[in-house]
């Protein structure tokens, strides 16, 4: 039978079916990051950020306190945003750790978690050239955490939507350079129109779809090689 540490950790981030993050196994799993993250990576600042799906908020909030009962500032992101913004964000503060609430293109019953180390090094457990997934799964299943912190961490509120936004502008220099015809951005009920849609408005060409984020995915699975081109999408 398979533990839950095999159903959670894989080889490069934690995911699973959603009915699997009890309070409890958050609550165990964020102690365990937790010591990884100021045991071998001496690191007290946290980005904790989640994408639109379902279960994220009750995950992301259970996630927060805890981190902030053992003495970790946390910048928090609480409204959904997409993985390139938190990739963004980490970069930003490259002395924090950071984790992605997300199960990325996986089925809207999951959820998971990316976990990002100091200087944007990702964690999984090709840890070789990474940061270890495999030591945060030993914490994990020996129910290891950080005994007695000295201090409450606090929350930080960061918004670098401006920012994040004049980055991605970088690449679309103007509505010409890039794009030929008329365009079809579809968010696939994302989270990535919350920060770009309000410079992609500004280009005549595009069209949008399923812009507002949407954590039941009622367009369907969210894993766009999988997706059928509808009637609509032949339209561009």
């Amino acid at each position: 039978m398979l533990s839950i540490a095999d159903s959670l950790f894989h080889l490069s981030d934690i995911r699973a079916d959603s009915s699997l993050f009890s309070s409890e196994t958050i609550d165990r799993l964020t102690n365990a990051e937790a010591l990884y993250f100021y045991k071998d990576l001496g690191v007290n600042t946290v980005i904790l950020a989640r994408d639109a799906r379902l279960s994220g908020s009750d995950i992301l909030d259970t996630k927060c306190n805890i981190l902030l009962s053992l003495g970790f500032d946390v910048i928090l992101y609480q409204n959904p945003i997409s993985t390139p913004f938190f990739y963004f964000a980490c970069l930003n503060y490259i002395d924090a750790a950071g984790i992605m609430i997300s199960a990325s293109h996986n089925p809207k019953n999951y959820n998971g978690e990316k976990l990002i180390g100091t200087n944007l090094i990702p964690i999984s457990s090709n840890y070789e050239k990474t940061g270890s997934l495999d030591k945060i799964r030993n914490y994990f299943e020996s129910g290891c955490k950080i005994e007695n912190p000295s201090r409450k961490g606090k929350v930080i509120i960061k918004d670098l939507k401006d920012s994040y936004i004049e980055f991605a502008k970088n690449y679309i220099d103007n509505e010409g350079s890039y794009f030929k015809g008329s365009i079809l951005f579809d968010f696939l009920s994302g989270s990535a129109s919350v920060e770009l849609l309000p410079y992609l408005t500004t280009f005549s060409s595009f069209s949008f779809k399923n812009f507002v984020p949407n954590g039941s995915f009622p367009q369907g699975d969210p894993n766009p090689i999988k997706r059928k081109i509808t009637s609509f999408d032949e339209d561009y």
